[in-house]
């Protein structure tokens, strides 16, 4: 095989990962997600996610999950439920060498069940060559355009996000920049939804 077509195909498959993600968050198979990764693999949720810049700059710890049962769980606790979400990547980006691999995406994520709810992350991705293509050794999710120092609570937030059996302990509830409720859960650090400051979420 020529240099030039294993780049191609490398392209191909490093490439098509984040989309695949994507697909398989959306059809919710979480055994699928999991297998995306290698048997080490890793997701990292940053403390900022979860505690905000200011917290997690006293020494908040992120939350890490690694091996195949562990993100399994993980999927399967963090998109279970009612929520549905849809995301979509663009501006993939990455990095080469040899049978390994670094890269980042941007990643734009609405809810097929609150057209309100809405966010902007990205992921910074490694990648590992294996017998069965190309797959995550890594990714670590960050927040885009959030200012989490303005604290705020609401029922309101909670109930429509995730319903009457949701409590303040689930959720944490945080402001904006621009005033937009962010709903994050307390278990994985996952945006479960973005409520434009005025618009009620509708479930």
């Amino acid at each position: 095989m020529t240099d030039q077509l294993q780049k191609l195909l490398d392209h191909q498959s490093i490439t098509s990962l984040p989309h695949v993600y994507c697909d398989a968050v959306i059809r919710k198979d979480y055994e699928s997600l999991a297998n995306l990764f290698t048997e080490d693999g890793e997701f990292v949720v940053p403390a900022a996610a979860f505690l905000g810049e200011d917290e997690a700059s006293k020494g908040g710890e992120d939350r890490r999950y690694k091996g195949r049962e562990a993100l399994l769980a993980m999927y399967e606790d963090s998109i279970g439920g009612g929520i549905i979400p849809l995301p979509s990547v663009s501006d993939i980006v990455y990095e080469v060498n040899g049978d390994v691999a670094v890269g980042r995406c941007v990643s734009t994520v609405r809810y097929a069940n609150n057209k309100a709810a809405h966010f902007l992350a990205f992921y910074d991705d490694a990648y590992a060559r294996t017998a069965e293509g190309w797959k995550f050794t890594r990714r670590v999710v960050r927040m885009m355009s959030f200012d989490l120092t303005h604290r705020g609570r609401t029922r309101l937030a909670i109930r429509n996000c995730m319903g009457d059996s949701a409590t303040r302990a689930d959720l944490q509830i945080s402001r904006t920049g621009d005033g937009e409720l962010l709903i994050t859960s307390r278990q994985d650090g996952m945006i479960r939804m973005l409520v434009p400051d005025g618009s009620p979420a509708t479930r």
